[in-house]
């Protein structure tokens, strides 16, 4: 029968199942042994059966093997197993005794219900003794009174969208769906019908299915007819049965009255030109681009049609050279893409290669005159654009010395209004401002550089984001470089992220420039509707680093999701999201001085205007300056800092620092003293932000609530030469739900912890292999 599985591998709890024991032998001195047990690789601390309906045979039930490894240099002997607690008799062990494990080998046992038992729940536990030491795991099974019914369709919440035809079509590709039983009795009769006012412009097949044993699959295919007109078509598939039993899934077909067929590099120039800048494209070969002049490369003639890349790919391997060196008396602004500029226009399904690993100038002939670039793998600019199943790879490392601003994402430079969803980038990307005179600012992220009143979901970011600039403001994120009244959502990166000041030219001095990196976006704000970052992941590490000698006012801001959050007005929320990367701010070799802040947090650097949910960190924070001056570095498991005006909110709730170590070098500034949640700042009194400080006390109506903290995470003061003979600021932490310190709470939480603080794991979270939470889509 399909295992129904809960499996809970709370490190917090797998803490009792490590031990290390000396047992002497006829050698001199003792020998260490350390025992572990995993299952399938993974530390465990309890399992649950998967549940049986009354009458279940023998051969139905699925083993437990648990491995016991010996780590030490010692042989470990005479490792009895037993069952204890009043539901022992409802299982049993095979072997009871494991008479010896060398170093560096491991051996197994199992655990099993028996069979014939009554509907119930029956727990025990699995007590594994030598004669140094003890431990022992949970185990429960549950023998159903009631059967349990369900299925699983392999089509994601987003549905299928059918390739377009235009009407002369003849008939269009059928998509096959998969049924999986996910009960542990039988489906009975299943009905699957397409429904919806465009229910006729698809059919199924077949319309009926008998039954689907427990665990069982059975497939069915939907296809657009024949013969449709132009236009847009829309219906639900249904998945029906008794017992409650339904899925459904969207689908969408699109019919065009022509549809213009590209095979060439030739045909794809002529977009704009002998073909319309309006058209609806598909393109029908692979291409290869070399010396590229992109497609509508101006604002004024932008492309505004629909172009359908049909999971083909455009390699660009290089662009002409008078695209990337704008006219130096004309002083243009740059679009460089596959196409320039786009607006009101789709583009789906497309792989681009960014063929360009090596530094390429972009800049203006007459430095301090440059204009603003904007390069991205499909477009440099788009204005109410939708990209959707969008592929990039390769590499692109573009250097713009003339004091304008560099915009390069992934899909598009400058995302105003529009979506990205369902893409993929692959690419490593590298944006650089080094003109050493003027303040132009480098922005660089996964999909887009900048993403201005528009939504990013159902995405994933694997390459690394680097963005540096001599003397200009910085900005670099895993998914985008900065976002402004937009929302992130269903979005993971894996990739580094890193944002530098005076990387290129370390002779240089900057004076009130800004690097902010963040796994999801470098900063995030908005003035006229609150931005969101809701249901994303960071896996990669974060820095954001200043190289220069001599600075004024510099603000280095890393976090695990955004660097720097919440200003101009509108609130931010960042709710169900998780960060497992290092994350560091801090200066590197050959900085001598000058005033800098650090901000280095688990999801924020710093925060202000901001609800933070429902989410953890887990990796190692470091705020660090190799000098002191005036110098501050701040740390938090969460939050390095809180700050913001007086009118505005704050809260940070139900959050977890599971980080195993907080690092840092200086004393914090205005009393901030660290803390494993977030650090408490100064009340900003200027009615625009950033600009004079008060030393107030944050303001009252900052709410933290329920949020805990690893109780054995590390807070490493390690204070410079010049700051060695003082006395450090007191760094144990208060544990309360409620404070700055949050709750204590295991290493590594068992799955009840976040169900009590309020954590959705039915619909959003899961404990992931490695026993840290996970989305229920990530695998």
């Amino acid at each position: 029968m399909k295992s129904v599985l809960k499996k809970s591998l709370a490190l917090c709890a797998a803490a009792a199942l490590l031990w290390a024991c000396e047992m002497l032998d006829n050698s001199e001195g003792a020998a260490e042994y350390a025992l572990s047990l995993s299952q399938n690789g993974a530390a465990l601390a309890e399992y649950t059966f998967p549940a049986r309906y009354p009458g279940y045979e023998d051969g139905e039930l699925e083993a437990l093997e648990v491995e016991v490894s010996n780590t030490g240099p010692g042989i470990a002997e005479g490792i009895a197993i037993s069952l204890l607690g009043e539901g022992s008799a409802a299982f049993s062990l095979s072997p009871e005794l494991i008479e010896r494990i060398e170093p560096g080998n491991s051996a197994a046992f199992t655990v099993r219900p028996v069979a014939g038992l009554e509907g119930g729940e029956y727990q025990a536990s699995v007590a594994i003794v030598t004669s140094r030491g003890t431990a022992q795991f949970d185990v429960s099974f549950t023998v159903s009174t009631t059967p349990l019914y369900g299925i699983r369709l392999d089509v994601g919440e987003a549905g299928h969208t059918f390739q377009p035809k235009a009407v002369d079509y003849g008939e269009a590709v059928p998509l096959t769906v998969t049924i999986t039983n996910i009960g542990n009795e039988a489906t009975g009769a299943l009905t699957i019908a397409s429904t919806g006012e465009n229910a006729g412009s698809f059919r199924v097949n077949p319309s009926e299915i008998a039954s689907i044993e427990s665990g069982g699959t059975e497939t069915f295919t939907v296809q657009p007819v024949s013969g449709l007109t132009e236009g847009t078509y829309t219906a639900t598939v249904t998945v029906s049965g008794g017992h409650d039993i339904a899925a459904e899934f969207p689908v969408s077909f699109q019919v065009f009255a022509s549809l213009i067929e590209i095979s060439t590099a030739e045909e794809l120039a002529e977009i704009g030109n002998k073909f319309p800048a309006d058209g609806n494209y598909i393109l029908m070969d692979n291409l290869v681009l070399e010396d590229w002049t992109p497609v509508t490369n101006t604002k004024t003639a932008p492309f505004t049609g629909v172009f359908m890349g049909n999971d083909k790919a455009i390699k660009i391997d290089s662009f002409d050279p008078a695209v990337l060196n704008t006219d130096p008396d004309l002083r243009l602004v740059g679009y460089i893409g596959v196409f320039g500029y786009i607006k009101d226009g789709t583009v789906t399904n497309l792989t681009v290669n960014l063929n360009m690993p090596d530094e390429q100038e972009i800049s203006n002939a007459n430095p301090g005159l440059g204009e603003d670039q904007y390069i991205g793998g499909v477009s440099g600019y788009a204005l109410n654009t939708a990209f959707e199943g969008i592929t990039v790879l390769g590499s692109i490392n573009l250097s713009k010395g003339d004091g304008g601003d560099i915009y390069l994402g992934g899909v598009t430079g400058y995302l105003e209004e529009g979506s990205i969803s369902g893409s993929l980038s692959q690419a490593n990307l590298t944006a650089q401002e080094p003109y050493s005179a003027g303040n132009g600012a480098a922005y660089a992220g996964g999909l887009t550089a900048y993403v201005e009143t528009a939504e990013l979901s159902r995405c994933r970011v694997e390459g690394a984001i680097d963005a540096y600039s001599r003397r200009g403001q910085v900005y670099a994120g895993g998914a985008a470089g900065r976002t402004s009244n937009s929302v992130i959502s269903y979005t993971d990166t894996t990739g580094n992220v890193d944002a530098g000041v005076s990387k290129f030219k370390p002779t240089i001095a900057t004076y009130g420039n800004s690097a902010r990196a963040g796994g999801i976006t470098g900063f995030i704000g908005g003035q006229n509707v609150g931005s969101q970052i809701i249901k994303c992941s960071s896996a990669g590490n974060v820095t954001s680093t200043t190289y220069a000698p001599d600075s004024g006012d510099n603000q280095l801001y890393a976090g695990g999701i955004v660097g720097l959050t919440g200003r101009f007005g509108q609130s931010v929320i960042i709710a169900d999201c998780y960060s497992r990367g290092n994350v560091t701010a801090m200066t590197a070799d050959g900085f001598r001085g000058g005033s800098a802040e650090f901000y280095a947090g688990g999801i924020a650097g710093q925060v202000s205007l901001i609800t933070l949910e429902n989410s953890y960190a887990a990796g190692i924070i470091t705020a660090n300056s190799i000098l002191p001056a005036d110098n501050y570095t701040h740390a938090g498991g969460i939050a390095a800092v809180m700050e913001g005006q007086s009118a505005s909110t704050i809260t940070i709730r139900q959050c977890a620092a599971l980080n195993t170590k907080i690092n840092w070098r200086l004393y914090t500034k205005d009393d901030r003293i660290l803390k494993r949640i977030a650090i408490r700042g100064v009340q900003n009194n200027s009615i625009t932000p950033g600009l004079t400080k008060g030393l107030e006390r944050y303001p009252e109506n900052t709410t933290l609530a329920k949020n805990i903290a690893n109780k054995e995470m590390v807070l490493n003061y390690d204070p410079s030469e010049q700051q060695a003979a003082k006395v450090p600021p007191p760094i144990v932490p208060i544990p309360g739900y409620d404070t700055e310190d949050g709750a204590d709470c295991d290493p590594i939480p068992a799955e009840k912890v976040y169900r009590d603080l309020g954590w959705d794991f039915g619909a959003v979270w899961k404990i992931g292999s490695d026993g840290y939470p996970a989305f229920q889509w990530q695998k």
